[in-house]
């Protein structure tokens, strides 16, 4: 749960800068970018969250999350509202306008869950 702590305090702090430089590039994001047929930049900023930070730790990611459920399934206190935040980071990241590496995360994530569900109830 600690990495998904971490992930969650990364994604938050992420959306604060990225709110930021929309604001303060707010001109050239809305006329340069347009014209130019360039990626607008909160859409940039997805993107390199989902490079740098979550790509090279999506395996470890979904053990935890996977990790989580079958702790929760056990009957033990499991952090719900992190659970949450972490499934809304993987909606987040796996925007049809991000699937240039075609890493569907969510994709990848539910099949895991399904995987873990059908062994836990069989």
């Amino acid at each position: 749960m600690v990495m998904l702590e971490k992930l969650q305090a990364k994604w938050e702090k992420h959306g604060i800068m990225v709110r930021w430089m929309q604001r303060f590039f707010q001109y050239l994001d809305r006329f340069y970018v347009e014209i130019n047929s360039l990626t607008p930049l909160a859409l940039q900023g997805l993107k390199i969250f989902k490079s740098v930070i979550f790509h090279p730790l999506t395996t470890n990611i979904s053990f935890s999350v996977l990790n989580a459920i079958q702790r929760e399934r056990n009957e033990e206190l499991v952090d719900v509202d992190l659970l949450k935040k972490t499934i809304e980071i993987y909606l987040n990241l796996s925007n049809d306008k991000l699937q240039q590496d075609n890493l569907n995360c969510i994709k990848n994530l539910e099949d895991r869950i399904i995987e873990q569900t059908k062994n836990y109830y069989i």
